[in-house]
């Protein structure tokens, strides 16, 4: 089990302008490979692990199942 948390900090202007943005509040995925993640910052998320925000928004909306084999908790 994983914590993906805001808590990360980066120089870098993309990501401080990403950890601001969109997609801020508590979600649970589960990857691929079984892993459980505990996500606040849905765009940095996504960023990071070259994912849609949509797509994993509307699994988040029940508007989809999954989203390159990442499922809602």
């Amino acid at each position: 089990k994983r914590d993906w948390s805001s808590d990360v900090c980066s120089s870098d202007l993309r990501i401080k302008n990403i950890r601001k943005g969109m997609g801020c509040g508590n979600y649970k995925f589960i990857s691929p490979d079984g892993e459980i993640f505990n996500v606040d910052n849905m765009t940095k998320f996504c960023y990071d692990r070259n994912l849609r925000q949509s797509c994993m928004s509307d699994i988040w909306n029940d508007k989809r199942i999954s989203h390159k084999g990442w499922k809602k908790i």
